[in-house]
C-alpha cells in the first residue's frame, strides 16, 4: 500500500446512492471501484480480480453487475450519464479535487460527495 491513498465517495442519482472508492497511486494508474461491486466477491476472488485486472473492471461494467444483482431505478439513464463523465476522466478529476464533505454536482442528475 506504499504510495497509495484511498478516498471514499457517495454518488447520488435519482434517489440511488452508491459508495465509490478511489485509490490514488503515485506509481501507476488510479483505481476506482464501487463497494457494492466488491461485495459481490469473497476476499480471495476480489484479490484475484485486482491482480489480474490491475486497474480492475471498468466502472460501467461494475455498474452493470451491480444492477444485475440489485435492480436500480432509471438504470439506463444513470449508466449513460455516469459513462459520459467517467470515460472522459471528468469523474476522477473532480473526485480528486474534493475535500471531505464537499460535493460536486455534474448538472446531469449525478452528484458526488467525498465522505472519507
Amino acid at each position: 500500500m506504499d504510495n497509495q491513498h484511498k478516498n471514499t465517495y457517495s454518488i447520488f442519482f435519482n434517489g440511488e446512492t452508491l459508495e465509490l472508492k478511489l485509490i490514488l497511486s503515485l506509481k501507476g494508474p488510479n483505481v476506482m471501484y464501487f463497494t457494492k461491486y466488491k461485495a459481490l466477491f469473497n476476499s480471495d476472488e476480489w484479490e484475484t480480480i485486482n491482480l489480474i485486472e490491475g486497474d480492475l473492471i471498468p466502472l460501467i461494467n461494475q455498474l452493470d453487475e451491480i444492477n444485475r444483482n440489485n435492480k436500480m431505478k432509471k438504470y439506463e439513464e444513470f449508466r449513460e450519464k455516469l459513462n459520459s463523465i467517467w470515460e472522459t476522466y471528468l469523474l476522477e478529476r473532480e473526485a480528486i479535487r474534493l475535500k471531505i464533505n464537499q460535493e460536486k454536482n455534474f448538472n446531469n442528475g449525478i452528484i458526488i460527495k467525498r465522505i472519507k
